[in-house]
């Protein structure tokens, strides 16, 4: 698998991960701040309460999200950039397979449930060429929603990430 397909099944396996990071960076005073000064015309001033309004509106542009065991204390971590987009893709793309009766189960088992291709295959009554076939639909349509919502570069499988 290619790093961009990498990027796809972990953001879509760990969505719930992904949103919570993104509202603890939200919730993050992450210093001060100032408005104003630097020949801006207004003198300048600080003011935490319109940091965090500006904060607030602007999007989150990149987070660490955790994963795995606990290892010495420490976990492996993915950054993810522009995580809000990913949120959207990640959404459309389940509201997208869980309607369709031909992806539906093998969605719910692969990326909620989290479960490996043996389980699923048995689980499913699927061949490991079918299983692998729908894993690639999937992707391809994830593929094409980022690319569409800016999270990839159109160039991407040339190794262009954005």
């Amino acid at each position: 698998m290619s790093y961009v397909d990498d990027l796809i099944e972990f953001c879509l396996m760990h969505r719930d991960d992904i949103a919570t990071a993104v509202e603890e960076k939200r919730q993050d005073p992450g210093g001060g701040g100032h408005t104003g000064g630097s020949g801006s015309g207004h003198s300048y001033v600080s003011d935490p309460t319109a940091i965090q309004g500006i904060k607030a509106a602007l999007s989150v542009p990149c987070v660490y999200v955790a994963y795995g065991a606990t290892v010495c204390g420490k976990r492996d971590a993915v950054l993810i950039r522009q995580p809000e987009r990913w949120l959207k893709v990640v959404d459309k793309v389940a509201a997208y397979c869980l309607k369709s009766s031909d992806t539906k189960e093998f969605y719910h088992h692969r990326y909620i449930l989290r479960e490996d291709h043996v389980k699923t295959c048995h689980d499913l009554n699927l061949s490991r060429g079918a299983y692998y076939a729908k894993k690639a639909n999937v992707i391809r349509l994830a593929e094409n929603l980022a690319i569409g919502f800016g999270c990839l570069s159109p160039y991407c499988r040339m190794g262009k990430i954005i």
